[in-house]
């Protein structure tokens, strides 16, 4: 069951302790591991125990950074989800033969969640853009 961000107050931000140092990962294994993360729906899928030393603590910060960022009318596995397509856009565009269908799908996951509301689904996606390059 997806949790509303908004509903949360305190989140462990104790890491994996099988992950990772992704800073001396090559682009390509970051690439992988994010991809690795989409679920069949579209849906990214990750959770506060295996952020520590993730591609997406790289390039977001901390769990309860991305957490608190979340807009209020977004639940946080959107957010997360509108996150790695940002990062696969703007980190990681010389990939893009390799990732586009995975960001499409992700975007029509989006537009479903969001009632085929357009408007939103862009104004979510530009939140995550200005995240992203503000990280």
């Amino acid at each position: 069951m997806e949790t509303d961000s908004c509903a949360k107050s305190f989140i462990s931000t104790r890491g994996d302790s099988r992950s990772k140092d992704t800073s001396s990962k090559s682009l390509d294994d970051k690439m992988t591991e994010l991809v690795n993360l989409q679920g069949s729906s579209g849906k990214f899928k990750m959770y506060p125990q295996n952020w520590k030393n993730s591609v997406f603590e790289e390039y977001t910060g901390s769990y309860d950074a991305v957490q608190a960022s979340c807009p209020k009318c977004a639940r946080i596995t959107l957010w997360i989800t509108a996150l790695a397509i940002k990062i696969l856009e703007l980190k990681m565009l010389e990939k893009k033969d390799l990732w586009e269908l995975v960001a499409q799908k992700s975007r029509k996951y989006i537009l479903a969640k969001l009632n085929q509301n357009i408007k939103e689904r862009f104004s979510l996606l530009a939140k995550a853009e200005e995240y992203i390059m503000g990280c």
